[in-house]
């Protein structure tokens, strides 16, 4: 395969009896969903394990920064006090993207 290197690795994956890959790949649901891997039957075989718990708890941890949690609080106080500035204007950002603050859906 030529091209672009990781989606050939992509490509040859899909069909590949053993793949190696970064711990990250196999226990962050972001990104076993975005690239695809399904452990439904696969047998993993996990090289220095102990590192296993690490990785765990840093795809379950965010870091924000008290002036972003502070906006975030003001902004659900005001959706909850008035309901109409959930949505932000088509075709512009939002003062809420502007500012980091993005609902994810």
């Amino acid at each position: 395969i030529t091209g672009c290197p990781y989606y050939s690795t992509i490509a040859l994956a899909a069909e590949a009896d053993l793949v190696f890959c970064p711990y990250a790949y196999l226990v962050d649901p972001i990104v076993r969903s975005a690239m695809k891997i399904e452990l439904d039957g696969a047998i993993v075989i996990l090289d220095e394990a102990h590192n296993i718990e690490s990785e765990c708890r840093d795809a379950g941890t965010a870091e924000v920064d008290l002036s972003k949690l502070m906006a975030a609080v003001e902004w659900c106080i005001a959706v909850r006090n008035d309901p109409t500035r959930r949505k932000p204007t088509q075709g512009k950002r939002s003062d809420q993207a502007e500012k980091g603050l993005v609902l994810m859906r």
